[in-house]
């Protein structure tokens, strides 16, 4: 599907004697934009944006988050047992060399 929208100002928004009687208009041309079976997420974040703009909150506008997603990792027990051995003896091993060296270079 093709996609068509224009946005009309009418009016100088900038000057602030006139920025009460400007007007904006957003015109979308598809007949399936806000259908159930096609709605995505960006077509809300495209309304929710425009319908800002219009009533002229244009700090609001911006693209939404994401949905947060959990995954499983599927691992083996030897896999784990290695992780957990890797996260209680290497990482704090690591850290005590790199201290011990710093130590020993700060000392002579």
């Amino acid at each position: 599907p093709h996609y068509l929208a224009a946005s009309v100002s009418r009016g100088n928004e900038r000057n602030e004697q006139t920025a009460e009687s400007t007007s904006r208009m957003i015109i979308v041309a598809n007949k399936d934009f806000l259908r159930p079976r096609s709605r995505q997420k960006e077509h809300i974040d495209f309304l929710r944006n425009t319908s800002n703009w219009l009533i002229g909150r244009e700090e609001l506008s911006g693209i939404g988050p994401k949905p947060i997603r959990y995954y499983k990792l599927l691992l083996s027990s030897q896999k784990v047992s290695f992780v957990n051995k890797l996260n209680l003896f290497f990482v704090p091993g690591l850290f005590l060399l790199i201290s011990l060296s710093i130590w020993n270079a700060r000392r002579s």
